[in-house]
Order: structure tokens, then C-alpha cells, then sequence
């Protein structure tokens, strides 16, 4: 391990860090808040009507995010008794996903404000370059990060917001399909692990979640900051010690 890897590691980490206390905290927030507007008590009594990331982040999945890029928050719980039909159900647990989808718009409105002033940052190692450099940075990161929760969470698997949201909308609809996945939801994650995260390691083919990332990611950019360019972030891991470069 170099000095130069750690500090690509390091670099990745310390700029992930606001956008992911940001992210995770607004998006369990916003499940809580839907919650609660719909007439559910329950995130309210458990200390989930808060902005204090210490109710919303997991240590554990916080930890396990910045060292190999896989984490977690802790989940919003609500009650049936009184969120009752699907279509509240897809409320609530749409709002997590589309509040990183909002801060993803706003992060991007900052960068090209920062740009407008005529800057030209860079996004360098950590402790070099100057504040300029160290705001776009950041506010790379952020965006870059947001945009990955909202494309990850809204993915239909068992688990995952976007589940209970096609499962709130279409379960009325489509009954046999959602139960047999709730049955099966454990071969349902693994067959997703495999689609997603293994065969792409082992055929050398582009992952459909990177690529669905990747391709979110420039759209908000060429919208929001700059058509003609883009700048992709990257999650903090363990992998970067053995790399070369950012």
C-alpha cells in the first residue's frame, strides 16, 4: 500500500462525508415525516421526527458504506394499523428516495453556481488545492452520492423502497407476483446480487446498476450544470488502496 493510495481512499472519504450524513438523514427523515402526516404516530414515538443523524444513521452500515461502498440507515418503521392501503405505503416509502433525488437537484444547482463565478476548481487529493477546490469536491461528492441512493433505493427488490412502492401501487394488481416475491424474497435479493454485483465481475460486462447510475448521474449534470460536460463521482473503498489513481 502506498501513501498515494490512502490518500486517494482518505480524499473519497472525507469529501463523502457530508453527502452521506445528508442523504441518509433526509431520506429516513422523509420516511418518518410521511409517515406521520398520514396519520401513523409510530416514527414520532421512536425519535424519528428529527434531523440529528444519530437517530438515522446505523453505525454499522455507516462504517461498512466507507470501507467497501455497501451500507445502510436505519429503517423508518410504520404500522399497517393505521398506514393502510398501498397507495400510502408507496407514499411513504417513495419519499426517501425521491428526497435524495431533490438534494442530488440542489447539489447540482450549487456546483454550477460555484462555476458561474468564473472558478475552475479541480477535484484534487486531499490537502491540496484550495477551498475552491475543496467545495467542488464536496459538492461532487454530494450529488454524485445522492444520485446513488436514489438509483439504488428505487430499484424494485425485496427490501429496497422501490419494492414498496411498485408493491403498494401495482399489489392489487398484480397479487400472485407480490406474494411469491414475499415469499421468496431471499432468492429474489440473491438473484439480484448476482445480475447486478457478480456477473459483471465475472463476464467483464458493464454492471446494469453502474451503468443506470452513471447514466442518471449525466442527465442531472447536462440539466441542472453544464450540457456539454460531466463529472461522475466515486464511493469511498477499500479497493482504492490498490489503486493508482482518483
Amino acid at each position: 500500500m502506498s501513501g498515494g493510495n490512502l490518500g486517494i481512499y482518505l480524499t473519497l472519504v472525507l469529501y463523502s462525508l457530508p453527502g452521506l450524513i445528508l442523504g441518509f438523514t433526509l431520506h429516513e427523515l422523509a420516511h418518518a415525516f410521511t409517515a406521520v402526516r398520514l396519520g401513523d404516530p409510530t416514527p414520532r414515538m421512536q425519535g424519528r421526527i428529527t434531523a440529528d443523524p444519530r437517530q438515522h444513521i446505523d453505525p454499522l452500515g455507516f462504517g461498512l458504506l466507507l470501507i467497501v461502498g455497501f451500507g445502510w440507515a436505519k429503517p423508518v418503521q410504520f404500522s399497517t394499523a393505521y398506514i393502510r392501503t398501498g397507495l400510502q405505503q408507496a407514499m411513504v416509502a417513495a419519499a426517501g428516495p425521491l428526497t435524495n433525488l431533490l438534494l442530488a437537484i440542489l447539489f447540482a444547482v450549487a456546483i454550477k453556481i460555484q462555476l458561474g463565478t468564473g472558478a475552475t476548481p479541480q477535484f484534487q487529493t486531499f490537502g491540496h488545492g484550495g477551498l475552491a477546490d475543496i467545495l467542488f469536491a464536496v459538492l461532487v461528492q454530494s450529488f454524485f452520492i445522492n444520485v446513488v441512493l436514489f438509483v439504488f433505493n428505487s430499484l424494485p427488490v425485496p427490501g429496497l423502497d422501490g419494492y414498496m412502492v411498485a408493491r403498494g401501487l401495482l399489489g392489487g394488481i398484480l397479487p400472485d407476483l407480490f406474494r411469491w416475491m414475499d415469499r421468496n424474497s431471499q432468492v429474489v435479493i440473491v438473484v439480484a446480487i448476482a445480475l447486478v454485483f457478480l456477473l459483471p465481475q465475472i463476464t467483464g460486462a458493464p454492471s446494469p446498476l453502474g451503468t443506470l447510475i452513471v447514466e442518471v448521474n449525466n442527465r442531472l449534470y447536462h440539466t441542472f450544470v453544464d450540457p456539454n460536460s460531466t463529472v461522475v463521482g466515486g464511493l469511498p473503498s477499500i479497493t482504492q488502496l490498490f489503486s493508482s489513481s482518483l
